[in-house]
């Protein structure tokens, strides 16, 4: 249950004073304390750091609502979570993680759908609906997640072409799209900054 403190942070009117930080700060931590989910507690935090920092003017008080509304979405997602675990077998929890291993043990090509579903025994409809609960992407889009940061990586020690090639892309320019979407820059200029690095 979400602490009636921590809602009142959030439904409260705009004239919101912080005179009771301390005792809404240790019930804020009472509660978090319960939910051992790694972005509820980062999102508590930031949360808690705020609840320490912010003063009563109007936009730092909309920074904190902002937290709050962040921190919930977090929270809820983590019971979703937790639920999702129990619409599976054990067995099919363990296959789709199978899926998952084979999946990214050869990054240079991605293998099919009905591929997995045989090596995993699980029908396509499951796999992909498996998949996506519980890893949070498609499985396409997990597979090119997992191949652009091994790129990232390969990037400190060869040059785009080379790691293209590497990462199994025919085409340099079809890598470097992929890589920008992933992190919103070009692979050179990730090649450019470790080979500066190395000339300093």
């Amino acid at each position: 249950m979400i602490m009636p403190e921590l809602l009142d942070v959030l439904i409260g009117d705009m004239d919101f004073q912080f005179s009771c930080l301390n005792e809404k700060v240790n019930f804020f931590l009472q509660h978090y304390q319960i939910q051992q989910n790694k972005n509820v507690l980062s999102c508590a935090r930031q949360l808690f750091y705020l609840m320490q920092n912010t003063d009563c003017k109007i936009t730092n008080r909309l920074l904190l609502y902002a937290h709050v509304l962040k921190y919930l979405n977090w929270y809820f997602k983590s019971f979703e979570q937790q639920s999702t675990k129990h619409e599976f077998t054990q067995w099919e929890y363990q296959q789709l993680n199978h899926a998952r291993n084979c999946l990214i043990s050869d990054l240079t090509c991605p293998p099919t759908i009905n591929c997995l579903a045989k090596q995993t025994g699980l029908n396509q409809s499951k796999l992909k609906k498996g998949f996506k609960q519980i890893f949070g992407k498609s499985i396409y889009a997990y597979f090119l997640t997992e191949r652009m940061h091994k790129a990232k990586q390969l990037l400190t020690e060869y040059s785009v072409t080379e790691t293209a090639i590497m990462m199994g892309y025919s085409n340099i320019s079809h890598f470097s799209t992929a890589f920008r979407k992933q992190f919103g820059v070009l692979p050179k200029e990730i090649r450019r900054q470790y080979s500066s690095k190395f000339l300093e």
